[in-house]
């Protein structure tokens, strides 16, 4: 096997993906910023990231809000994964990317990633970034919408978050 088809099958586990799914996850796990800090697929934020996708079609725009009081940051938070404590609640996200239109995940991915806001997190750039080590991705088609086809990644870890440094107060 070669060491590229190794970290490919070591990311992916046993997560349950669609084809879709699976070459936007290939795309993810193959991407050269990944190979020094290795992501591994995750059954729970795939079905987070599906279920994200699906209202994302519904809603027919790209949003990340969940609710009018309910960010992608608590909806992760809730389904049991801690998060640093710099990262806020309510309607904030710190974890999910939305692409729509692509037909693909290997364009879903050329294209988030193009975008410095995205790349930002999808290639674990900015220090909070650094402590994830899972994903999921979700991809939901509905023929009627302004999109039709819609992809979400989310990244988190199980792990407790590192402590945040504070920041010196004179007395």
């Amino acid at each position: 096997m070669t060491a590229s088809l190794l970290v490919l099958a070591m990311g992916l586990g046993n997560c349950q993906l669609t084809p879709e799914e699976l070459e936007l996850a290939k795309a993810l796990i193959s991407d050269k910023h990944h190979i020094q800090k290795p992501l591994n697929c995750d059954q729970d934020l795939t079905w987070i990231a599906r279920a994200r996708a699906a209202m994302v079609a519904q809603r027919g725009k790209l949003s990340h809000m969940i609710t009018s009081s309910l960010g992608v940051n608590d909806f992760v938070r809730l389904a049991g994964y801690p998060l640093p404590d710099n990262f806020p609640s309510k309607t904030v996200n710190n974890l999910e990317v939305l692409a729509g239109g692509m037909e693909n995940g290997r364009d879903a991915w050329n294209a988030l990633t193009q975008s410095v806001g995205h790349a930002n997190l999808l290639l674990r750039e900015d220090p909070s970034y650094q402590e994830f080590d899972r994903f999921g991705v979700g991809h939901f088609y509905k023929w009627f919408s302004p999109y039709v086809d819609y992809w979400v990644i989310i990244y988190a870890t199980r792990k407790a978050p590192s402590p945040q440094p504070h920041k010196k107060t004179s007395d």
